[in-house]
């Protein structure tokens, strides 16, 4: 029973090595060379993927940055002629107000009534 097992294995380790080339060594060396390689290609792609945002995130935010100033340009515009058109407003109905008042007090004055501002 044991004996078997024992021949199996030599017979096994005898199919490894043949003329002189040892499967198992070359298997390690082909699995150590796949693993350097499989680190070659991860840090390939890491410094791609690196790259592209770079480049990605420059022309992206310098677009951004053009329009932001834009938007900034236009607001700014619109408030100051909103803020220049309201004070008009205000001017004129300050006039406004003065020159009814003007004309209420010149109708109230005549020979019967006391002159403005009594």
């Amino acid at each position: 029973g044991g004996g078997g097992v024992n021949n199996n294995n030599n017979n096994e380790r005898e199919e490894e090595v043949e003329d002189g080339y040892d499967v198992r060594a070359a298997f390690e060396k082909e699995h150590k060379a796949v693993r350097k390689f499989k680190v070659v290609v991860v840090v390939v792609l890491v410094a791609a993927a690196v790259a592209v945002s770079a480049v990605v995130y420059r022309f992206t935010s310098n677009g951004e940055r053009q329009n932001l100033q834009a938007e900034y340009n236009d607001y700014a515009a619109k408030f100051i002629t909103n803020f220049h058109h309201l004070a008009v407003m205000r001017q004129w109905a300050a006039y406004s107000v003065a020159a009814q008042f003007t004309a209420k007090c010149l109708d109230n004055y005549g020979p019967e009534e006391k002159p403005w501002p009594n």
